[in-house]
């Protein structure tokens, strides 16, 4: 078997193994990298084959013409060394390698650089990440209105993706605390955009509740709001504070609540 043989059948293999392995299920950052950089190696060979299969190329030729393929002064021989293997660029296995160090990286960075570098991708990273920590900040306030304890507010990362979330001592039992993401999007002026309404999660959770009709969940929009808006300054700190650090204790956020009251 030649090298080229061998390549290509180790091509075809890593690409049944990741389709076994994800059964279906989006593929990771990493995952979806592999699987491109093994299609276009295995374009790249198959077009390499069929030149010299075709005779595209006479020996040590310079294809200073109007083909599109190959580059200007690629010979047959140059051709053939890539398809051995004395001539080409990193395996899969080696681009695999370095898109794993370079999740490395990512993972051993902190979450408040994480979050740093996703809103230097610009304003709509920064609009995004804001319209989240403004929807926790709310949930926050609101639960600590009604009596839900929070023990931390937070930005998690999953790949490349951007998330916030409101972590509660005992869970959240008010759907007052529920409401309250959409209700902060209203008092916020987002009203007609999105984050406006309840969120897929938040409507599940109200139901699990009890609160399963639309006049009873825009009862509870409206009582958060009304908490909100007396609390209004801590929500905007709160916020503010989550960009910078990307984690809010419950003691953090209790403490900037009972400053901005006074």
């Amino acid at each position: 078997m030649t090298h080229a043989e061998a390549e290509r059948r180790e091509i075809e293999r890593r690409l049944q193994v990741l389709r076994a392995f994800t059964d279906g299920r989006e593929l990771t950052t990493v995952e979806e990298s592999e699987r491109l950089a093994l299609l276009a190696k295995r374009a790249e060979r198959e077009r390499l084959h069929a030149m010299l299969r075709d005779g595209a190329l006479e020996a040590d030729a310079d294809l200073d013409d109007d083909e599109p393929l190959p580059p200007v002064g690629r010979s047959a021989l140059e051709l053939r060394e890539e398809l051995e293997g004395t001539s080409r660029g990193p395996t899969a296995a080696e681009h695999r390698a370095q898109l794993e160090a370079d999740l490395a990286t990512r993972t051993a960075m902190s979450d408040a650089e994480r979050l740093a570098a996703f809103l230097a991708r610009g304003p709509s990273a920064r609009a995004q990440a804001s319209a989240q920590a403004l929807h926790e900040a709310s949930h926050a306030v609101a639960g600590e209105c009604v009596g839900d304890t929070i023990a931390a507010v937070r930005f998690q990362f999953t790949d490349n993706k951007v998330g916030a979330v409101t972590q509660f001592s005992a869970g959240a039992k008010s759907p007052v605390t529920i409401a309250a993401g959409a209700a902060g999007a209203w008092v916020a002026g987002y009203a007609g955009r999105a984050g406006d309404k309840l969120s897929g999660v938040d409507r599940r959770l109200l139901k699990d509740l009890g609160i399963r009709d639309e006049h009873r969940t825009q009862l509870c929009i409206a009582a958060a709001t009304k908490h909100l808006r007396a609390n209004w300054a801590a929500v905007e700190r709160i916020t503010t504070e989550l960009l910078a650090k990307a984690f809010l204790s419950g003691d953090e956020i209790r403490t900037i609540i009972n400053e901005e009251h006074r």
